[in-house]
């Protein structure tokens, strides 16, 4: 997954989008980088290939998983059994390590 913005490439004005709007998503669908739109000269939008907005969905929600986990270790919030059982979708075979 790249969200880098090419500055020289990806930044077009808000009235492009009108005059061409398929050529835009088709070059956001094929670089996979986001496209900013531009109104007065300030970014009001992104325009991002769905592929890749789902996959920073699920590394969000992974991110917040993960976080969770920790907090759970590291804190009075879930026991460490309710944690392994919740998570070991997520952590596979690290899920089964026993701690002394």
């Amino acid at each position: 997954m790249n969200i880098s913005i090419n500055l020289a490439q990806d930044i077009y004005p808000v009235s492009e989008l009108s005059l061409q709007a398929k050529q835009l998503i088709e070059k956001a669908q094929t670089t996979k980088r986001p496209l900013i739109l531009t109104e007065d000269g300030r970014s009001v939008v992104a325009l991002l290939d769905i592929g890749e907005f789902q996959a920073l969905q699920e590394q969000l929600q992974w991110l917040w998983d993960w976080l969770d986990i920790t907090q759970a270790e590291h804190g009075p919030f879930l026991p460490h059994e309710e944690v392994k059982n919740r998570y070991t979708w997520l952590l596979g075979g690290i899920a089964d390590v026993t701690t002394n």
